[in-house]
């Protein structure tokens, strides 16, 4: 996912009047506006999402390139992955969705469904301790139905998972009101390079 304040008209009509001498210059406020960005998103990772991992903050990342101002961007994007580590999960935090469940437990009435780590199978940090995998390598794994009709998936007699059908995501990450947000410095800026008042 990458986001882009250099895609709005306003941003864009400024460039055409700006001599190309000021490229340093107009370089310079593309950085500050992507940095104020940048940070802003971080405020939300920390304040409004429930940090598990840390990936989804590692993920994000910032750029200005460009070598003239009719090719100079700045970008807040977000990598899919780290090293091994995948991280397909910002569009969804970003846009909202729902994740509907595909292939795990279809043979269960009414599946498949996705397992949701609960209880004591999830570290104070909120992070999954044991995988389904690792769960069923166990020989005292069950799955039980529960009087509501749902299902849990049980070490002992912990429960591990719950199945459910689907979960939805509500958009929460605001990268893209994070840029927009910046546009009015940005073109502030402009306008001071190229002398109008």
């Amino acid at each position: 996912m990458e986001v882009r304040v250099t895609n709005l008209a306003e941003i864009q009509s400024y460039f055409k009047q700006l001599p190309e001498d000021t490229f340093q210059d107009a370089k310079g406020v593309f950085q500050k506006a992507v940095v104020k960005a940048h940070r802003k998103t971080q405020q939300v990772l920390k304040w409004r999402l429930k940090r598990r991992t840390g990936l989804l903050a590692h993920s994000m990342k910032m750029s200005v390139t460009g070598k003239k101002l009719k090719t100079l961007k700045a970008s807040n994007y977000s990598v899919n992955a780290i090293g091994s580590k995948k991280i397909p999960y910002a569009p969804m935090q970003e846009f909202g969705g729902t994740v509907t469940a595909k292939r795990a437990y279809r043979k269960l009435p009414g599946g498949p469904y996705l397992n949701i780590p609960v209880g004591n199978n999830l570290t104070s940090a909120g992070v999954m301790r044991l995988s389904a995998r690792e769960v069923f390598s166990e020989k005292d794994a069950h799955i039980r139905k529960f009087k509501s009709g749902k299902y849990g998936v049980f070490l002992g007699s912990n429960l591990m998972f719950i199945l459910v059908k689907r979960v939805h995501i509500p958009a929460r990450l605001g990268m893209i009101k994070a840029n927009v947000d910046q546009v009015p410095t940005i073109l502030s800026e402009l306008q001071n390079l190229i002398g109008e008042k």
